[in-house]
């Protein structure tokens, strides 16, 4: 154990304790300097719950891990590793994808039954939402919304493919578009052909993300690798002796930082492309 290290650091956590102590006495609770410290915090605001709670806890380990071995190295490594790598190997966001377009084939295979029923778009869109699945059910709530506020139905639909924010759905606002115009039974003709288009992009999505899987399965297996690897360097004293050194430990942090920006590479590699949009948005907010 590095006591010199752990007596720099309780001294500094003692003299910040000691200052915010004598702040909270002396600085009255409503001052202007307040509201000037907000900004400080606002990366720390946008955050959500759950990554806020792995940063604290993981700065803890880092100041814990950093005391207890006298690397000063880790007080940056752990709270980085425990950020990063959750994003980095994340293949929910695909899967989520992946579920939106299938929601909207089923979407739109409804609302072509409803269409051919005699219904108008209005009260198809209306009848729809109880079939509508989960992934894409608060879009079409607004729309179906927007519709019954009265809100002009190529309005609504061109602020719908905003909330969709994909390719397909562009496709699909496109479409019903065109139905508002024409008011004819075509469209449902139309949205079946459609529904058929969105299986074929679903199944050519799925194609990609299988091949996405081989780079994270690759990156797992060197990241498990190299974390053994560092667990055996921190049982040998004469092998990581160099590291302790401040110049060691610099080193050891650009090593880091390099495997670091390898690792994000390799998730830009496995990340999914999405497909450009056609209707553009308008500095008003809904697509052109």
């Amino acid at each position: 154990m590095n006591l010199p290290l752990i007596a720099a650091v309780a001294t500094a956590c003692v003299l910040a304790g000691i200052a915010l102590a004598i702040a909270s006495f002396t600085v009255p609770p409503t001052r202007p300097a307040v509201r000037r410290a907000a900004p400080t915090f606002k990366a720390l605001d946008a955050l959500s719950g759950r990554t806020r709670r792995i940063l604290i806890w993981s700065t803890i380990a880092g100041v814990l891990a950093a005391l207890l071995t006298g690397w000063p190295v880790l007080l940056i490594a752990i709270p980085a590793t425990a950020l990063g790598l959750p994003y980095l190997f994340d293949a929910n966001s695909e899967k989520r994808a992946l579920q939106r377009v299938e929601a909207m084939g089923k979407w739109v295979s409804a609302l072509a039954g409803s269409l051919g029923g005699g219904n108008s778009l209005e009260q198809a869109l209306r009848s729809s939402l109880r079939s509508t699945s989960d992934e894409i059910k608060p879009e079409v709530s607004r729309l179906v919304a927007r519709v019954n506020s009265r809100i002009p139905i190529k309005t609504a639909l061109r602020a719908f493919a905003d909330d969709l924010d994909d390719a397909m759905g562009d496709k699909i606002v496109a479409a019903l578009m065109l139905g508002a115009e024409r008011r004819g039974a075509a469209l449902s003709g139309v949205l079946h052909d459609l529904a058929t288009s969105l299986e074929d992009d679903l199944r050519a999505r799925r194609s990609v993300a299988a091949s996405h899987s081989a780079p994270r399965t690759t990156a797992r297996g060197i990241t498990v690798l190299m974390l053994v690897v560092t667990g055996f360097m921190f049982t040998r004293a004469d092998f990581n002796a160099a590291y302790r050194t401040p110049l060691g430990q610099l080193i050891l942090l650009v090593l880091l930082a390099a495997y670091a920006l390898l690792l994000y590479w390799m998730g830009g590699l496995a990340a999914p492309q999405k497909p450009p949009r056609f209707l553009t948005r308008t500095e008003g907010g809904g697509p052109q």
